[in-house]
């Protein structure tokens, strides 16, 4: 008889989180859902009652962040999957510390804070897989999104470092960075038709770099391409961009 999996999503009260989430239940994972709207999350469980459960927290408490996923973890029983697919993000022209401060909390302390716990229980469980949204946004810095690409760095370097920390010590927990470019969510603002995948598409490349256990990954692949060539141009060119 085959083992039913599990997992839990940090942050899928809706865009990429929630269709992450309803893919994994059509795949037969039961799945813990999180996210600070509750009303979001009991939607998404009466559509799977049987396959959802749900926490609902703030990631900026990390206090409740703990409390919440140990919840979980005991409903649970074990844990197959975390992905954390909580993000803040927003423009600041100014530089507002206040307003790079909100950003920071989700993106740094709030990830830091969910992965390295999920971390230390997959390590005594013996197994497991990790896996972070970020952003291609890490690649670079930029004058009207400072916290929010320094932050995506952050994490990718993050989770970098939790890979190679498994490596060395021979755990069996496999870690993998998701690199989005535009998504089409309720959040994105309006950008140019060639950059932006579509949602369903998106999730389904993350959801197959996620069963290949990848470790770093770009979606869409235009976004290989695109990677490739911010990483090579020299910061007198980069400098220069939009």
């Amino acid at each position: 008889m085959k083992t039913q999996k599990k997992a839990i999503i940090i942050g899928a009260s809706s865009g990429i989180g929630e269709a992450l989430a309803e893919t994994l239940v059509r795949d037969g994972y039961t799945v813990g859902i999180t996210g600070r709207r509750e009303d979001r999350l009991l939607a998404i469980k009466n559509k799977y009652p049987d396959s959802i459960i749900t926490c609902s927290f703030d990631v900026t408490n990390w206090v409740n962040t703990q409390k919440c996923i140990d919840q979980l973890l005991e409903e649970l029983g074990s844990l197959d999957l975390f992905i954390y697919c909580s993000g803040r993000g927003g423009t600041n022209k100014g530089f507002n510390f206040l307003t790079d401060y909100m950003v920071i909390r989700v993106n740094i302390i709030g990830f830091t804070n969910a992965v390295s716990h999920v971390y230390h229980y997959m390590r005594k469980q013996g197994h497991g897989q990790i896996v972070n949204i970020s952003s291609v946004a890490g690649l670079r810095g930029h004058h009207n999104h400072a916290a929010y690409h320094s932050t995506k760095s952050y994490q990718s370097k993050y989770i970098e470092s939790l890979r190679k920390k498994c490596y060395k010590e021979h755990c069996k927990i496999k870690v993998t960075d998701i690199r989005p470019g535009f998504v089409q969510t309720e959040f994105i603002a309006k950008r140019p038709t060639f950059l932006v995948s579509s949602l369903a598409k998106a999730v389904k490349q993350m959801y197959r770099a996620i069963k290949m256990q990848r470790k770093v990954v770009y979606v869409s692949r235009r976004y290989i391409i695109i990677a490739f060539l911010m990483k090579i141009l020299p910061p007198f060119l980069y400098d220069r961009c939009p």
